[in-house]
């Protein structure tokens, strides 16, 4: 299995900003603890700089769509992302190797962006299966086997 890594190479960055604009992927092992399952089109955009402290500041963008799980369906859906995040890495001299990977940040910052719930479907109303049936909160179903009681209630109403 090829290991996939996005390195930068510090002393680049030590003049001026490192600009950053990379298609991204990852490998296996990054989806298997993961609620995502695979990614597309991941655009990597932005720069990597000393700020006057010199510390080495990530400011970056990542576009693209990401398959989660459908909470409703269990399906695989896209859920495309738009994520801008910051990272410091503290002082060059924090720094064991002249390179920096980035690629496990950009990972951490998309997995952050995973919703607890997600669905498609535009309007959940009513579902059911062999043995179930799933019902809106509003919707007011009398058991068959109630429906007489119900008619006693009512009539007592009256």
């Amino acid at each position: 299995m090829e290991m996939i890594t996005l390195k930068i190479n510090i002393n680049l960055i030590s003049e001026k900003p490192y600009q950053i604009n990379e298609m991204v992927t990852f490998n296996e092992e990054y989806y298997k603890n993961s609620m995502i399952k695979s990614t597309r089109d991941i655009k990597s955009l932005g720069k990597i700089y000393l700020n006057s402290a010199e510390e080495i500041i990530l400011e970056i963008n990542l576009q693209g769509v990401i398959k989660i799980i459908d909470s409703y369906s269990a399906e695989l859906v896209d859920y495309p992302i738009n994520i801008n995040f910051e990272e410091n890495f503290g002082e060059i001299s924090q720094i064991e190797e002249n390179t920096l990977d980035i690629l496990d940040i950009l990972w951490e910052n998309i997995v952050l962006e995973v919703p607890i719930s997600f669905t498609t479907k535009k309007s959940i109303q009513t579902a059911q299966g062999e043995g179930w049936e799933l019902l809106d909160e509003d919707a007011k179903k009398i058991d068959p086997r109630l429906a007489k009681l119900s008619e006693l209630l009512t009539k007592g109403e009256e």
